[in-house]
């Protein structure tokens, strides 16, 4: 039977929680003298490894704590629970421990074969990072392959509506206001990985039964989805047969249930709380193993399968990721991170809570100086109650910084301190004792430095009791340094720095840089919290008030501020968060009624885990009107459509971000999709080769463009359905000319974007190239779209969108990929996908009975800078809907084109105009109408 130890460092449910902190007394404290060099314990400092740049520092504390003999089963040491909540692994009675990892590497196929050899599991890969399950003995093995660049261990991260409905407008889109026809998130998939869902609940049902298309139970045994290995999967089906045994327990407070109403619920329990996206499909992934926390990996494997199935399902996803943790640089660049950046794409967007750390000072960061401890600046650490175990992690670039733990006593008199560690050193799980007393056991590991992945460098802080040998708060620990640089620290577990400094060299710890990992993602999209309820009735008439006096319109006292720790303004946007009423999960049995609303059916939570499912479910509106939009797009139109008002203040800034998500802005500002969204072409490469329509041009006749899988490399990523993609082989000392060629298409007035996965290695681009080209006349002439990019990776799948909107309204389009090799290497395409939108920003009811002609107001007016028109026809014939100035001047035509009778919308967006009254005039036919509107800027 196997037994698996969720340990809990940094991704946990965000919503809010109360800590409570041993205080530094607030009393006088002598200065350092002479005597303090009688204090220096006796300090075992060690020096880095082969082993110390290609594994993270934790991840090696864990290995040399834990027997690591190949094929023995240890168990891990009962002195080690504190260390046990900061590394994710398995335990088995038969087996040894198994480690999930991230692992980075310069070739994948080499690096799988090695992880099998090693007696490890694949389960995701993601450009080129592997999520692999590792025996503990074969870990500094396979760090030794040169392929792999760097081994990342698997954190923990903790689990971080009618009223906030109306405050982003989302009612407005629900209604259909000023636009042809309501929004409610219809063909999207909204994902959700969290502590589990009441898949029971009423707000996730519909006529034809469960909304939850596919639910993976992260803790179940039996029947695991196929690629991973672990968990139960369940599919609609077996949740119309009530044929499910997974739960959202107290072990989450239905945390889980409650994000997913606010993203997707349909109001089928009570109509009064309805979610940003009821008519989406949802896809729902239990990150809780068998005890609350998401590990790193869990949450990874979880996206990867989201969008998986959306795929599947042929339809955009947008995930929520309502968790969080403080373990790593906040920059984007650690595995974990890099990973899910990696896995966005086009129609494929993350959004992530900031975290609730807003009124906690778990950073720390000034510029050091000196040599020594006597002449070092120090931090005092608050240790929560009852902690087992302290952990700091520090990142700077450049600089030399050495750092070193002090002890005091409850008067602030020194007990002792340890050397200064510097650059490329280290101390280990060393007694701290003095006079035949041991206060603790202290880590410093230094020896991460120029971090492969960000250049930087890494010191790792631990104090540990030994699972409560000793009591770590019986004394006041401080954390000093000194050398040269600036660095970002941040308390992971077990405390965080105080603000108290009795003497100037001593320094405070902040809440600035907060915003919680993985966040600080290159391609998420990171939600804080402001307060839009202070007020309910609760299931026994009650009228509750939310603790702390919070006020209306202001920012969440606990969300957390930025920037990330390579400057980016953080968070992205606020959303609602404070208090927020959503789905209760009918699995809980400790709830206070205090916090369940009239009915019974629904809770209030607070949180930026309540926060980030309204950008979550706002953003599957905007794939409904769009589906290939992207991370960039998609940021860019949230950002520049939010609300400012009072609380924000000048934006962007790193307490509200670009200020508080306006979702009926945002949707008139993102172009596409009125009119429907055409797949053009779709091409897996799975059934007959060449597919139907498709040609190649060829040099060399044996060795050009086949159907194939090269080199054993993993295609699940691609298509979980097959493993064929098309492929052209290397032909040593051959000039290679090979082109494939689609079948001729046209474009229609709208966006348009052509997706596809190349697989190559930038090891042979100076002899070999892969490009893509376009061509306007069916393929006579041929212009260069893209061609290969030098990433510095080896052989891997690499996702590629490339917007083909310039080309709209155009015919007889063809599309090549064209392989130029000498002595190169053989290259992949798989997945291609070319999306059209029949319109640019117009909405299109033409099948709808019209009986009369009329030209609406638009709406918003005044407006700024966008609007929308609408109108309608009841005769076929030629529309024109142009724009004038006072002066009658035309200033843009937004139509000019034969259509059918119908209703229609279209966005107009004056960016370019300045403020004041313009006209737009509607013809058809003999009919002509004309309304004034407002630009104000």
């Amino acid at each position: 039977m196997k037994k698996t130890i969720l340990l809990f460092l940094t991704a946990v449910l965000l919503s809010v929680n109360s800590f409570s902190q041993i205080k530094i007394p607030e009393i006088s404290m002598q200065k350092r003298d002479a005597d303090n060099k009688g204090k220096l314990i006796n300090t075992d400092i060690k020096y880095a490894d082969q082993f110390s740049r290609k594994i993270s520092p934790l991840l090696n504390l864990f290995l040399d704590s834990v027997s690591t003999n190949k094929g023995v089963y240890v168990r891990v040491p009962e002195s080690m629970s504190g260390l046990k909540d900061l590394v994710f692994f398995h335990e088995d009675e038969i087996k040894e421990i198994l480690l999930p990892v991230f692992i980075k590497t310069s070739s994948i196929p080499a690096s799988e074969s090695m992880i099998s050899i090693l007696g490890g599991k694949t389960q995701s890969v993601i450009g080129d990072i592997i999520v692999a399950d590792l025996p503990i003995s074969s870990v500094k093995e396979l760090s030794l392959s040169p392929e792999v660049v760097y081994i990342e261990h698997s954190s923990i991260s903790d689990v971080k509506i009618n009223v906030s409905r109306i405050e982003v407008k989302v009612d407005q889109l629900h209604n259909g206001t000023g636009i042809s026809r309501p929004y409610k998130g219809n063909g999207v998939v909204v994902g959700v990985l969290d502590s589990g869902i009441d898949w029971k609940h009423l707000d996730f049902k519909n006529a034809s039964g469960n909304r939850i298309q596919y639910l993976w139970d992260m803790s179940g045994t039996g029947n695991a989805p196929s690629g991973y290995g672990y968990g139960t999967e369940y599919t609609k089906a077996q949740l119309d047969a009530n044929q499910c045994s997974e739960i959202d327990g107290d072990d989450g407070h239905g945390h889980g249930t409650h994000v997913a109403g606010t993203a997707a619920g349909n109001g089928g329990a009570l109509s009064n709380y309805v979610g940003m996206a009821p008519e989406s499909d949802i896809i729902f992934v239990k990150g809780f193993r068998t005890g609350p926390g998401f590990a790193d990996v869990d949450v990874v494997n979880g996206c990867n399968y989201i969008f998986q199935k959306a795929q599947q399902l042929s339809k955009p996803a947008v995930i929520n990721l309502s968790l969080g943790g403080h373990f790593g640089p906040h920059d984007g660049t650690s595995l974990y991170e890099q990973a899910l950046s990696n896995l966005t794409g086009s129609g494929k967007i993350i959004v992530a809570a900031a975290g609730n750390e807003g009124g906690r000072t778990i950073h720390l960061s000034y510029t050091t100086s000196g040599s020594s401890y006597n002449d070092s600046y120090e931090t005092f650490v608050e240790l929560y109650n009852n902690a087992s175990i302290f952990g700091a992690d520090m990142w700077y670039s450049p600089g030399n910084i050495s750092v070193g733990l002090a002890a005091y006593d409850n008067s602030l008199n020194l007990i002792g301190y340890t050397n200064p560690i510097a650059p490329g050193q280290k101390i280990q799980d060393l007694a701290f004792t003095v006079n035949n007393i041991t206060y603790g056991y202290v880590t410093i590991d230094a020896t991460g430095t120029n971090n492969p992945n960000n250049s930087a460098n890494n010191v790792l802080i631990v104090v540990d009791s030994h699972n409560g040998q000793v009591n770590i708060t019986n004394v006041f620990w401080s954390v000093y340094t000194c050398g040269s640089g600036t660095f970002d620290a941040w308390a992971f577990t077990g405390g965080q720095f105080s603000t108290y400094a009795p003497q100037n060299y001593f320094k405070p710890g902040d809440n600035l840089r907060t915003i919680g990992m993985p966040s600080t993602a290159s391609k998420l999209i990171c939600v804080g919290s402001y307060v839009t309820k202070t007020q309910w009735i609760d299931v026994n008439g009650v009228t509750q008030n939310q603790p702390g006096n919070p006020v209306l319109g202001q920012i969440s006292s606990f969300s957390s501020i930025g920037p990330s720790r390579d400057g980016r303004t953080k968070p992205d946007l606020c959303a609602p968060g404070e208090v927020i009423v959503a789905a209760y999960s009918s699995f809980l049995t400790q709830t206070p009624a205090s916090s369940i609303l009239q009915g019974g059916l629904h809770q209030k939570m607070q949180g930026t885990s309540m926060a980030s499912p309204h950008v979550t479910g706002v953003v599957a509106l905007l794939l409904e009107k769009n589906p290939s939009l992207d991370y960039d797009q998609t940021v860019a139109v949230l950002k520049n459509t939010t609300r400012k008002d009072g609380f924000t203040g000048t934006t962007p800034n790193n307490t509200y971000g670009h200020g508080k998500l306006d979702a009926y802005n945002a949707f008139l500002n993102v172009s596409g999709g009125g009119g429907g969204t055409q797949v053009i072409l779709q091409e897996g490469f799975d059934g007959t080769f060449l597919p139907t329509g498709w040609t190649k041009q060829t040099q060399n006749s044996a060795n050009t463009w086949i159907q194939s899988n090269p080199q054993n490399n993993n295609f699940n990523q691609i298509d979980p359905n097959s493993q064929f993609s098309a492929l052209v082989p290397w032909d040593a000392n051959q000039n290679q000319n090979e082109w494939l060629i689609t079948p001729a298409f046209s474009l229609g007035n709208g966006s348009a974007s052509i997706e596809f996965y190349a697989g190559y290695s930038t090891n042979w681009l100076t002899g070999a190239t892969l490009k893509l080209h376009i061509s306007t006349d069916g393929g006579s002439n041929w212009t260069q779209l893209w061609t290969a990019d030098n990433d510095g990776q080896g052989w891997i799948w690499r996702n590629k969108v490339i917007d083909l909107t310039s080309y709209s309204n155009k015919q007889n389009l063809k599309l090549a990929w064209q392989y130029v090799g000498i002595d190169g290497d053989l290259a992949g395409i798989d997945g291609v996908k070319l999306m059209g939108h029949t319109t640019t920003g117009i909405d299109d009811n033409s099948n709808k009975v019209v009986t009369d002609y009329s030209l609406s107001q638009n709406y918003p007016n005044p407006f700024n800078p966008a609007t929308m028109i609408s109108w309608q026809a009841p005769v076929s014939g030629h529309q024109t809907l142009k724009v004038y100035d006072l002066l009658g001047r035309e200033v843009a035509t937004l139509v000019d084109e034969f259509k059918t009778a119908g209703v229609y919308s279209i966005q107009f967006n004056a960016e370019n105009l300045a403020s004041g009254v313009y006209i737009y005039t509607l013809k058809v036919s003999d009919f002509i109408s004309s309304r004034k509107m407002i630009l104000l800027k």
